[in-house]
């Protein structure tokens, strides 16, 4: 069962190694201490038998699923794939490049808050233990313990954040694992009294600014983009178009509700810069005649005489269609105020 929680983690998410690695000598180190080598090797392969045989399950499923063929040359790793693909500083660029102490500086206090301060407790102490070694030795048996599992939990923080601060892209949903070794942590030590206030306070606001501020006109923009579909399609009169979406978190086309068969195009720029708006505006007009427009960014993504620029270069007029507010982006630091994000029609 272990060997195949350990592969259902890896192909769930190929840093899983990170926020397992630590437990994971623990646990190597009590086999070795605890059991006599013949049992120890028993329990090894019974993991590993579990590993393998649900790794090969997984392989199977994603290579009929991504290649529709299970033959050597087709088999799928996705955890290989990935890894491959976050090694290459160019695919990151498409998504962001961010400075490497973000995770430690900024996403930990961001998802985590009060929890922050249990951990940098327990670490310093850590490091405290270590150099008063003897101390350690005279306290009973109960308190070794709980020292050992603050220790096994101190190190996982540690080792995950330093893995993941190696890269150039730093989501704050990156750490999300460490939720479980956080609250253990915090668990070990009784704090005053209002911190369980504090932690209830710091989740509710941040929950109510990232559920509806944060990227959130891009919602009531989807929406509004599913219903004009829909409204075409019922009049019989729909047209292909070109979706076009900048600076805006990846928007998932189930809301489009898009009919098959007009030929329509989802474009996603992610947060690419703005001359790819205009070279995709450029290559619909080109390659694409007939096709109808709408631009969907923040409104000050657009501003600055953008719209005057494409009216100069291209000869397209673009009118405001659908306005949703409110709409908060981070990851552009000269879009940080909030505003709105706009659904433009080429007129």
């Amino acid at each position: 069962m272990v060997g195949a929680i350990l592969s259902l983690g890896t192909f769930t998410r190929f840093t899983f190694g990170l926020f397992y690695s630590v437990t994971g000598l623990f646990f190597l180190y009590q086999l070795a201490t605890k059991l006599r080598p013949s049992s120890a090797l028993k329990v090894l392969l019974r993991m590993g038998t579990g590993f393998f045989l649900t790794s090969g399950l997984l392989v199977l499923a994603d290579s009929l699923y991504f290649k529709n063929s299970i033959s050597l040359s087709s088999l799928t790793l996705t955890p290989v794939n990935s890894l491959v693909y976050n090694l290459d500083a160019a695919n990151l660029a498409q998504h962001g490049l961010h400075p490497r102490y973000l995770h430690l500086l900024v996403n930990m206090p961001l998802l985590f808050g009060p929890l922050v301060f249990p951990a940098f407790f327990h670490i310093v102490r850590q490091m405290m233990d270590f150099a008063n070694r003897n101390k350690i030795h005279r306290e009973n048996k109960a308190a070794r313990k709980k020292r050992g599992l603050a220790r096994v939990l101190s190190l996982t923080v540690i080792v995950a954040i330093i893995g993941l601060s190696l890269a150039p892209h730093q989501e704050p949903r990156f750490l999300l694992p460490l939720v479980l070794p956080l609250v253990l942590l915090g668990c070990c030590e009784k704090w005053p009294r209002g911190f369980l206030g504090v932690f209830v306070l710091f989740n509710l606001g941040l929950g109510l600014f990232y559920g509806q501020v944060h990227q959130g006109g891009l919602l009531p923009s989807l929406k509004y983009l599913g219903s004009q579909t829909q409204d075409y399609d019922a009049n019989g009169s729909s047209s292909p178009e070109m979706l076009i979406f900048y600076q805006t978190y990846m928007p998932p086309r189930s809301l489009l509700n898009m009919p098959l068969g007009t030929g329509s195009l989802v474009v996603d720029l992610k947060g690419g810069p703005w001359h790819e708006v205009r070279r995709m505006i450029n290559r619909t007009k080109s390659e694409f005649g007939g096709y109808r427009i709408r631009v969907i960014a923040p409104e000050a993504s657009i501003s600055h005489g953008r719209l005057e620029e494409l009216r100069n270069d291209f000869g397209i007029n673009f009118g405001v269609e659908f306005r949703g507010w409110p709409h908060f982006s981070s990851e552009d630091h000269s879009l940080s105020l909030v505003s709105s994000i706009l659904v433009l029609l080429e007129q």
